[in-house]
């Protein structure tokens, strides 16, 4: 079924108000008497029962509203009256969505409290079955009663009743070197390879040892109540295979011998907090070199070395997957950051595939992809575009740009009726408040590149002092991890406050901190969006 997010999402807490459904949103549906219940779908196949489950914890919970039907945004599957029986005790369920199907149409009316939803066909509302408390309890249709509280439903989206986006920042460098930002200087090997000269040099443990004081570092607590502070409300994750791997291809593992995730579990716990989403981004994958060499391209590539090396990401996209299923926090897995256009897009099917057998619910975002996802029986997908073409000074001419490169895949995304998000992007001065705003106006999520850098101005919000500075390839180990262990103060640079002032939404500074709750697809069409596929990032140039 087509779906567009848009970047809006129904988001729910516990002091979230309820409001009259209205076509085209998505919500949570509660029982007046039992607001921590929500209705959800007990399944993915036809006939699956809608019951009661706590709130919060799955993208069933979810459901969007088209004006006659009910949607469940996790299965694309409508709310339907079984085999269309109109005695009292009759069941709901889920059942692919037909145009016209009279079991499937229902109106809303205000009641005293809460909303009856009425069966198009005949006096039947939806209906707690025996008024139970018990999750999983399977709602019924009986004959309407005004003072039936048991067909009274609250209607949640967030705690302002407004749908809302979400806008952030990449923690760029924090978990995968890029060596023009962090400071890095290194004569033997390529940017984003300083572990692989370090390893060279001082051996596995060593190094280990100085990657440990970097992501101790680069990113700690502080930074996230920066984050919160500024408004934003997502923060993007690049990661690389080596973060959980040695050079021979064995996984680090924690003391009960899984997958050593800890370094994305922490990020996941601040983020949490703070009511911040996240996002999870495979930066550096098994074999990449270089932008521009015939390395970088092979994982898009058929053949056997293809092969090879789409399979090891898939493997670990399973065992993140599954690691983080459930998980509320994140708002999406971005499955392969600036590859190459993909024949047939084997490596981004192999990617889905890998993602959905761990994990049926979750957002996956992909990058250079220039087809209906429908074709390919995707569901819950966006599609992401970078843009590194807007860093001039001319506003002028970075709106042209802007219309010549970024619409123009904002025009072919909506066209297919899909999402599709603004994941990297560098601006400054007026260009930035401009470009903020086009996109806060459409609802467009972005995350603009990135939050910390060594002494690069505007390309952080954020940047260490060039004191930072150390060669890799030629300072000793005890001079590095000196200077990784005491990185010092970070100064916030003005790109900063325009995001502040540009966010379309309150800083959760300013009231209750809600954890972030699964997010599904939303079923809308946009104004706009889309994606390019390889990065125009101008490597090393301010």
């Amino acid at each position: 079924m087509p779906f567009h997010i848009l970047g809006l999402l129904a988001l729910v807490a516990t002091t979230a108000s309820a409001v009259s459904p209205v076509a085209g949103n998505s919500y949570t549906i509660s029982p007046i008497s039992f607001p921590s219940l929500c209705l959800a779908a007990g399944g993915t196949t036809n006939g699956s029962p809608v019951v009661t489950a706590a709130c919060n914890t799955a993208g069933a919970n979810v459901w969007a509203y088209t004006g006659g039907t009910f949607v469940n945004t996790a299965t694309n599957m409508c709310v339907d009256v079984t085999d269309g029986i109109t005695t009292d005790g009759n069941k709901l369920q889920v059942w692919d969505c037909f145009a016209n199907n009279r079991n499937q149409a229902f109106t809303t009316a205000a009641a005293a409290s809460g909303d009856n939803v009425k069966w198009s066909v005949q006096n039947s509302c939806w209906d707690l079955t025996d008024g139970s408390s018990s999750a999983g309890t399977q709602i019924q249709m009986w004959t309407c009663f005004a003072e039936n509280t048991n067909q009274r439903w609250n209607f949640v989206v967030d705690p302002n009743g407004n749908t809302v986006a979400l806008h952030g920042t990449n923690l760029g460098g924090w978990l995968v070197f890029e060596d023009w930002m962090c400071g890095i200087s290194d004569e033997t090997h390529g940017d984003r390879e300083a572990q692989v000269t370090l390893e060279n040099r001082f051996g596995i443990d060593q190094t280990r040892a100085l990657m440990n004081a970097w992501e101790d570092n680069w990113i700690t607590s502080a930074d996230f109540d920066n984050i919160q502070g500024l408004g934003l409300n997502v923060v993007r994750v690049p990661f690389s295979y080596r973060n959980f791997k040695r050079s021979d291809g064995s996984y680090w593992t924690d003391s009960n011998g899984n997958v050593d995730f800890s370094r994305l579990d922490w990020v996941v716990a601040q983020a949490k907090s703070r009511g911040i989403y996240v996002i999870l981004d495979y930066h550096v994958w098994e074999g990449q070199l270089e932008q521009g060499t015939p390395e970088y391209e092979v994982i898009s590539q058929p053949g056997s070395q293809g092969d090879v090396q789409r399979a090891q990401a898939a493997e670990l996209w399973g065992l993140i997957a599954a690691h983080f299923v459930g998980e509320g926090t994140i708002a999406a897995f971005d499955s392969m950051n600036e590859v190459t256009g993909s024949p047939g897009d084997i490596l981004q099917i192999a990617m889905y595939n890998a993602i959905r057998a761990n994990d049926p619910n979750r957002i996956v975002i992909m990058e250079s992809v220039h087809a209906d996802p429908n074709s390919y029986g995707w569901t819950n997908v966006l599609y992401s575009y970078h843009e590194y073409d807007m860093m001039g000074s001319d506003l002028g001419t970075n709106q042209q740009t802007y219309q010549s490169e970024v619409q123009a895949y904002i025009d072919q995304s909506n066209a297919w009726n899909i999402p599709s998000y603004v994941g990297e992007f560098m601006v400054t001065g007026d260009t930035a408040t401009w470009m903020l705003g086009q996109m806060n106006s459409a609802g467009i999520w972005y995350s603009g590149w990135t939050y910390t850098t060594v002494d690069r101005g505007d390309w952080g919000l954020f940047n260490f002092p060039a004191s930072m500075h150390v060669d890799v390839s030629s300072d000793s180990y005890d001079s590095i991890l000196s200077t990784w262990s005491n990185m010092g103060s970070k100064s916030q640079q003005n790109i900063a406050n325009i995001y502040r002032s540009a966010v379309a939404r309150r800083s959760f500074s300013d009231r209750e901190v809600e954890a972030p709750v699964y997010l599904p697809v939303y079923l809308r069409r946009s104004q706009g969006q889309a994606h390019g596929g390889r990065s125009r990032r101008a490597w090393g140039v301010a």
